[in-house]
């Protein structure tokens, strides 16, 4: 019963508990990924202190990110004294035999465990119970462990009578990478969520990146322009179209700290030609954010298209903040607005345009009226 599912590619393990008898196994895989043939897996785990009683085999297994064991057992005779949920160490001379820690016995709240999981901070545990006898009890519930000695932490539907009943049956649990916990609850057939306590959030940061999506290429273009950038493995890649008749020698990667630069030859950047009027540079990743441009080779650095930085409100204006290059004046610079993102475009004489240094514009526009959305024009 399980499974529990660790590590990528070949460090995939495999854990199972075992119904039949109180143990838990652990499978690597091959070179493809997969299980070996005839295979029966390595035993991490025993205890002979819970063989012989009634139902108190491992029924689940779950690890946290340092490699601790986590199992519960499936007990449903009421008062039984043998312990339901374990922790193991993550080191030691296999297969362990003394857990860390064992709770549970003779109390029925902790009856009929069907799923296990450890928190992604590796502190908490939950761990869904049916209650004895197959559930349908005011003892099914999910609670929440302390991982260091499991200790209850919470209690998250024991006796909470829910659509005017207090049963529960809860059969399997798990959390998400912020701390969110997941569980089943068979008697009413609902699958729960419980937030943490206290104010919280969760931020993921993305790659950066400008990808143009489909099939295929996009047409080559008679002046410079970049049409995707990746990063992978420490690597940049930025494809750009140009004339059909260039060729790669032709062109210089040019990188700033900055948006308004100064911009400065990347050392080390490759550019091959992909196709008519199609190119890629690589070269390898700094360490710190960095703005790139594509100039040809003994020209001058083309200008930099106008970008917009930050959009806020202040007082009653709506302020939007944006760059060009730094032989720009501020009024080079037209500030287009439409009511509907894919609208028709046209120039907003509200806005007041002005130079906050080389390179770095600021337009001011009234805040009032409809929902407004904005371009900026060369």
């Amino acid at each position: 019963s399980g499974p529990a599912i660790v590590g990528t590619g070949t460090t995939t393990q495999v854990w199972m508990s075992d119904t039949n008898m109180a143990r838990i196994l652990q499978w690597g895989v091959t070179a493809d990924s997969v299980c070996a043939s005839n295979d029966t897996g390595s035993v991490v785990v025993t205890n002979a202190g819970i063989i012989g009683s009634v139902g108190t085999n491992f029924f689940d297994v779950a690890l946290d990110n340092n490699g601790n064991i986590f199992a519960c057992a499936f007990v449903t005779v009421q008062g039984d004294p043998s312990p339901r949920v374990f922790r193991y160490r993550a080191t030691g001379t296999l297969p362990e035999t003394n857990a860390d820690w064992a709770v549970g016995g003779t109390n029925d709240t902790y009856a009929g465990a069907s799923g296990i999981a450890v928190d992604p901070t590796g502190s908490y545990v939950a761990v869904a119970f049916e209650g004895p006898d197959g559930g349908f009890s005011t003892n099914g519930n999910t609670r929440i462990l302390w991982a260091t000695n499991g200790a209850v932490a919470a209690n998250l539907d024991l006796g909470v009578v829910m659509e005017g009943d207090a049963n529960h049956a809860d059969t399997g649990c798990a959390w998400d990478a912020v701390g969110n916990v997941y569980y089943i609850d068979n008697y009413f057939s609902r699958w729960r969520t419980f937030s943490p306590p206290g104010t919280n959030q969760a931020t993921t940061i993305a790659l950066a990146g400008i990808q143009l999506i489909g099939g295929t290429p996009p047409p080559p273009s008679t002046t410079l322009q970049i049409t995707r950038i990746t990063v992978t493995g420490g690597k940049v890649d930025i494809d750009f179209s140009a004339g059909t008749n260039d060729l790669a020698s032709m062109f210089a990667v040019l990188g700033a700290a900055v948006v308004n630069g100064p911009f400065t030859a990347v050392n080390g950047a490759t550019i091959t030609l992909l196709g008519p009027g199609r190119f890629q540079a690589t070269f390898t990743a700094g360490p710190t954010t960095q703005y790139f441009r594509i100039a040809q080779q003994g020209g001058t650095t083309p200008p930099s298209q106008p970008a917009f930085t930050t959009i806020s409100v202040s007082g009653s204006n709506i302020v939007l903040r944006f760059s060009g290059s730094s032989s720009d004046v501020a009024s080079a610079f037209t500030i287009l607005s439409a009511t509907v993102a894919n609208g028709s475009y046209s120039s907003d004489a509200a806005a007041t345009i002005t130079q906050a240094s080389p390179g770095l514009f600021q337009a001011s526009l009234p805040a009032s009226g409809p929902t407004h959305f904005y371009r900026v024009r060369r």
